[in-house]
């Protein structure tokens, strides 16, 4: 059986918006999720879970080290960049 849920937050800054990314796979993993398409309107949050930016500090280091062992555990995932006025409309 599939299911779909949506779960949106708002962030206001970066380190907002990384917990949120967290927040979200916490969540789907405690729903047993196995399929998980991510939303963000973050250029560098994107950029930074598929690898093509290197984070600079430890804190991030730390940050997407736990982004990726969460997304380790699903069997299938992708994260898409869309427009902040597009976040409120998304529906798949």
């Amino acid at each position: 059986m599939e299911q779909a849920i949506r779960l949106s937050f708002f962030a206001s800054d970066n380190e907002a918006e990384d917990d949120v990314v967290l927040v979200e796979l916490d969540l789907a993993l405690v729903l047993a999720v196995t399929k998980l398409v991510i939303r963000s309107d973050s250029q560098l949050i994107v950029e930074h879970i598929q690898q093509e930016y290197e984070a600079k500090d430890e804190h991030m280091t730390r940050y997407f080290a736990m982004v990726e062992s969460h997304l380790k555990k699903l069997d299938e995932w992708v994260i898409r960049k869309v427009s902040v006025r597009k976040m409120g409309r998304q529906t798949h």
